[in-house]
C-alpha cells in the first residue's frame, strides 16, 4: 500500500478524500478559486478540478507550481485577501511533504536522455584530441566560432578548424546539448565528411623532420628603428648602444621588445621554449608626476604571441606574465608553449607608464629646466627631440625595463608526430597494419570498446580504394573518413537505464571538455573503477585542473546566458552607442573570466548575484569603467566601489544581450531574470494579445505604458510578476553602462532627458529602489538562483531538459551544496556524481 501521505493521489472531488486532503479543499476554494475556479481561469490554470495523479508529469508540476508560489508569497495577489501565516504554513509543509514522497517514488518516465549527436563545438574539440593537434585554433575557448583563444573577435579571422563553416546547433532553452533537437541531415553529413577529411590531412606529416636550431638573441634584440615607434624613449635609447634593449612605456603602444627576423612569424610550428633575461630599474622613482605608475608593485611583463594574418589587424594572446621587481638585478624567465608557424614572441612591459606625445622635451622641462629649449618645427625637431632624451639619459631617474637576452629553443620530439603515427605507424605506410591501427583508431573514436569485427568494413574500404588507384596513404584516410561518419562516433548513446563505466567517462568528459575521454578515463572506464568511492570524485578534480575545462567555463555560461545572441541586434556604428564596437570582443570573456575565477577559487554562488569586485582589462577599463592603472589586454580582478556594477548578471555582456541595440526594455530583462536567474519563467503571452496596445501610446514614458498595459485583464497576470524584476535594470543602456537618464527623444528637449525611474514593486509586496536593493532581494532568494543554476547545469551535462521528476535529485543536491557552503565548483562535482547524469 502507499504511504498514507500519498492518498493525495485519489480525486479532490472524491468523497473518501483523506483529513488532509478536506483541510487542503477549503483553503483553495477561500483563496484561490476566484482567479482559478469553474468560472474564471487565468493563465488557464483552475484548481477546483485539479488532478491528483502524481505520476503524471504535468500534474506534479502543477502542484510543484502552488507550493513554490504559496512559499513566495505572490499568491493569493496582493490586493486579495491573505490566509493568515500559520494557516499557510501548513498548507505548505503537507504539500511539501507529499510532493517528496512523490518525487522519491515516482521517478519520470520521459525523463531519459535521447540519443544525440555531437554538437558543433564538441565535434570541433574532438577531432583535435582524436588527432592530436595542436593549431591554436582549436584551443578550448574558442566557441561557436564567435571568439579567439584569447577571448577577442574572430569574425574577420581566418580560421582553419574544420567545422567553420557548420550551421549553427538548434538549440532548446538556449542550449546545444538537448539531444532531441540535435538532428541530423544529409546536408550535415557531407559537412561532417570534409571536416573529418581536413582534420586528416592536418594530422598527417609526409614532411621531412624541421631543422630548427637553437636561436639566441642578444641586445640589441629588436634592430629595426621604425618598431620602437616614431620618437619613443626606446627608439633614441638605442644610440647609446647600452646591451639591453630599453622599454619605457607600456606595451599597448610601443612598449614590446621581439626578434626583427621573426615578426612574420616562426616559420614552423611546433613546441618552442622561451627564455628571456630581464631587468627591472627604478620602482620607486622621483618622476612620478610625470610617469606615473604603481610603485609599490614590482614590473609586470607579459609573453605575448602574435598573429600578423588577421584581416583586422593583430591577434594576440599572452602566454606568461613574470614579476620583475625594479631593484635592477637581472633575473630570467622561461615557459613552453606551442607556436604556430605564423606567430612571432614578443615581451611587453604590461604596467609601465603610459608615455604621451612630447614627453622628453616635458620631462627636461621639468627636471632640467636650465637645459630645456623650445621644441623647433619643420626639420629641426628631430634633432631637439634626440638632444632633450640624450639629456634625459644622462641622469634617467625614471622606471624602465631592460631586455638583455631572448632565447628560442624548439622541443620537436620523434618524428613524424603523434598525430601522424597514430593513423600511419612508424614504419613505411605499405607495411602499416591497417585492422590494428583502425581497431585502436575506432576505439577512441567511439568511446568504447569495439569488436574486431566492426573493423572489417573499413579495412575493405581500404583495400577497394587501394584497388580503383588511391595510393596506400590516400586508402587509410578514406578509411578513416568513414569511421569518423559512424553513428558511433558522431552520436552519444546510452544502451541501459543505468550507464556503464564507458558512458559514465563520455558524459563526464563532455560535461567539462566538450570532447572526448582522455586514456586516464578510458584506461578507469576498462578496468571498471569510475563508481568506486571516491574515484568520480577525483576525476571530476583532474578535469576541471585541466585546461580544456576552459571549454566549460565559456560554453556552458555562454549558453546559460544566452551571450552567443551577442551582436545579433548590434547598434548603429554611427549612434550614440558607437563605443560598442569598440568593446565588443571583451564583453564575453570578462564574463568568462569572472565565472572561472569563481569556479578556480570555488568562490560563493551568491557572489554570481553581487560581489565588491569585477574584472576589467585596459579597454573595458578606459572606455565602459572610466578606470585607470588597468593595463593590457588580459583581465585582472578589480575592486569596486560601485556595488551596482557586482555580480554577473549586470555585467555588459549580459545588459547588452537582453537589449536591441537602440533602447531597453523592462519587459525582456525582467523575462530574462525569471527565466535564467531565477527559474520561473512566465507564461508566454496570449496569441491574440498586441505586444504594445495602440491606447498606450499616448503615455509619456514606458514606465507610465507598462502600468496601463498591466491594467489589461489578458496582460495583468502575467505583467505584474514581469515587469518589476525589469525595472531596476533599467540603470544600464542598451550596451550596459551605468546611465542617470533616458536618451533625448527630441533634439528639442531641454535638458539632459527623462531620468531614469528604477522602483518597483515586486508581486508580494516588497519595495525596491534600484539596482544594489534588486540584488539584495535576489540574496534573499539565492536559494532559488542555486536551484536554477543546477537545473541549467544538470541539462547541460546530461543533454536532456529537466521534468518535474527530477526534482526530487535537485533537491538533494542543492541541499548536500548548502552544507558544503554553496560553492561554485562543489555543484560541479555534485552535478557530475548525480543520478541524472549517471543515469539514462
Amino acid at each position: 500500500m502507499f504511504p498514507a501521505l500519498l492518498l493525495l493521489l485519489v480525486s479532490w472531488q472524491s468523497d473518501g478524500a483523506p483529513e488532509t486532503l478536506k483541510e487542503i479543499r477549503p483553503f483553495l476554494k477561500q483563496y484561490c478559486y476566484e482567479c482559478h475556479g469553474p468560472e474564471k481561469q487565468k493563465q488557464d490554470i483552475r484548481f477546483d478540478n485539479l488532478q491528483t495523479d502524481l505520476s503524471q508529469p504535468l500534474t506534479l508540476e502543477r502542484w510543484q507550481a502552488v507550493k513554490d508560489q504559496l512559499i513566495l508569497g505572490e499568491m493569493p495577489p496582493k490586493k486579495k485577501p491573505q490566509p493568515p501565516f500559520a494557516e499557510r504554513k501548513k498548507v505548505i509543509d503537507r504539500v511539501t511533504a507529499t510532493l517528496k514522497l512523490a518525487y522519491a517514488q515516482n521517478r519520470s518516465t520521459g525523463g531519459r536522455a535521447v540519443i544525440r549527436r555531437l554538437n558543433k563545438f564538441e565535434m570541433r574539440n574532438t577531432l583535435r584530441d582524436l588527432f592530436h593537434l595542436n593549431h591554436p585554433d582549436f584551443h578550448p575557448m574558442v566557441v561557436s566560432g564567435l571568439y579567439d583563444f584569447n577571448g577577442n573577435g574572430i569574425t574577420a579571422h581566418k580560421t582553419i578548424e574544420p567545422t567553420r563553416t557548420f550551421q549553427d546547433d538548434q538549440t532548446e532553452d538556449g542550449f546545444d546539448t538537448i539531444g532531441n533537437r540535435l538532428v541530423m541531415s544529409d546536408f550535415l553529413l557531407n559537412m561532417i565528411l570534409g571536416a573529418a577529411e581536413e582534420s586528416i590531412a592536418m594530422a598527417t606529416h609526409n614532411e621531412r623532420k624541421p631543422e630548427l636550431g637553437t636561436r639566441r638573441y642578444a641586445a640589441p634584440i629588436l634592430k629595426n628603428p621604425q618598431a620602437l615607434g616614431g620618437h619613443s624613449l626606446d627608439r633614441w635609447h638605442r644610440d647609446l648602444n647600452t646591451g639591453y634593449d630599453a622599454v619605457f612605456q607600456r606595451f599597448d603602444r610601443y612598449g614590446r621588445v621581439g626578434p626583427d627576423d621573426l615578426r612574420r612569424g616562426m616559420g614552423i610550428a611546433a613546441r618552442y621554449r622561451i627564455t628571456v633575461e630581464l631587468s627591472g630599474h627604478n620602482q620607486k622613482h622621483p618622476w612620478g608626476e610625470m610617469l606615473k605608475t604603481n610603485q609599490d608593485e614590482p614590473f609586470l611583463v607579459g609573453l605575448y604571441l602574435e598573429r600578423k594574418e588577421h584581416l583586422r589587424g593583430p591577434r594576440i594572446e599572452r602566454r606568461a606574465q613574470w614579476k620583475v621587481p625594479g631593484d635592477g638585478r637581472k633575473r630570467t624567465f622561461s615557459v613552453e608553449t606551442w607556436i604556430d608557424k605564423t606567430w612571432t614572441p614578443w615581451v611587453g612591459w604590461e604596467n609601465g607608464p603610459h608615455i604621451r606625445h612630447n614627453v622628453h622635451g616635458n620631462l627636461v622641462k621639468q627636471y632640467h629646466p636650465d637645459r630645456w629649449t623650445k621644441e623647433p618645427k619643420g626639420k629641426l625637431k628631430e634633432a631637439w627631440t634626440k638632444k632633450m632624451a640624450m639629456i634625459l639619459f644622462e641622469d634617467y631617474k625614471g622606471p624602465h625595463l631592460r631586455v638583455h637576452r631572448m632565447t628560442i629553443e624548439p622541443l620537436i620530439g620523434a618524428w613524424p608526430p603523434r598525430s601522424h603515427t597514430a593513423l600511419y605507424g612508424d614504419g613505411p605506410i605499405g607495411e602499416a597494419d591497417r585492422k590494428d591501427l583502425f581497431h585502436a583508431f575506432a576505439e577512441r573514436a567511439y568511446r568504447r570498446p569495439v569488436a574486431s569485427e566492426e573493423i572489417d568494413p573499413f579495412v575493405a574500404l581500404a583495400e577497394k580504394l587501394e584497388a580503383d588507384g588511391d595510393s596506400p596513404q590516400d586508402a587509410m584516410k578514406g578509411a578513416y573518413a568513414a569511421i569518423l561518419c559512424s553513428p558511433e562516433f558522431l552520436y552519444i548513446r546510452q544502451k541501459s537505464d543505468v550507464l556503464d563505466d564507458y558512458e559514465i567517462a563520455t558524459r563526464l568528459s563532455y560535461f567539462i571538455w566538450s570532447s572526448m575521454p582522455d586514456d586516464t578515463l578510458m584506461a578507469l572506464a576498462k578496468a571498471g573503477k569510475l563508481r568506486e568511492n571516491g574515484v568520480l570524485d577525483q576525476q571530476v578534480a583532474r578535469l576541471l585542473a585541466d585546461p580544456k575545462a576552459a571549454a566549460f567555463s565559456r560554453h556552458f555560461v555562454e549558453r546559460w546566458l544566452h551571450l552567443y545572441d551577442l551582436g545579433k541586434m548590434a547598434p548603429d556604428k554611427k549612434g550614440p552607442f558607437s563605443i560598442y564596437f569598440r568593446i565588443q570582443d571583451d564583453l564575453v570573456p570578462q564574463v568568462d573570466a569572472y565565472f572561472t575565477d569563481l569556479l578556480e577559487t570555488n568562490g560563493k554562488i551568491s557572489l554570481l548575484i553581487d560581489s565588491d569586485y569585477t574584472f576589467m582589462n585596459a579597454g573595458l577599463a578606459e572606455l565602459f569603467y572610466k578606470r585607470e592603472g588597468i593595463y593590457g589586454r588580459h583581465f585582472r580582478k578589480v575592486p569596486l566601489t560601485d556595488r551596482r556594477l557586482g555580480g554577473i548578471f549586470t555585467l555588459p555582456a549580459v545588459m547588452t544581450v537582453t537589449a536591441n541595440g537602440v533602447d531597453t526594455n523592462p519587459v525582456v530583462r525582467g523575462v530574462y531574470v525569471l527565466e535564467n536567474i531565477l527559474g520561473t519563467p512566465p507564461n508566454p503571452p496570449p496569441a491574440d494579445v498586441e505586444p504594445l496596445s495602440p491606447t498606450l501610446r499616448d503615455a509619456k514614458t514606458l514606465k507610465e505604458q507598462l502600468a496601463l498595459h498591466r491594467k489589461q485583464e489578458a496582460c495583468v497576470g502575467c505583467h505584474r510578476k514581469i515587469d518589476p524584476m525589469g525595472f531596476p535594470l533599467e540603470s544600464f543602456d542598451p550596451i550596459g553602462r551605468l546611465r542617470e537618464f533616458y536618451p533625448k527623444m527630441d533634439r528639442k528637449m531641454k535638458g539632459p532627458g527623462i531620468p531614469v525611474d528604477t522602483t518597483t514593486t515586486l508581486i508580494d509586496g516588497t519595495e525596491i529602489k534600484g539596482v544594489v536593493e534588486f540584488k539584495a532581494m535576489l540574496l534573499k532568494r539565492k536559494g532559488q538562483v542555486i536551484r536554477c543554476l543546477t537545473e541549467k547545469m544538470l541539462t547541460y551535462a546530461s543533454g536532456r531538459r529537466m521534468e518535474a521528476g527530477d526534482r526530487g535529485e535537485v533537491d538533494r543536491i542543492t541541499e548536500a551544496l548548502r552544507k558544503k557552503g554553496n560553492g561554485l565548483r562543489d555543484l560541479v562535482h555534485l552535478v557530475a556524481q548525480s543520478r541524472i547524469v549517471l543515469n539514462k
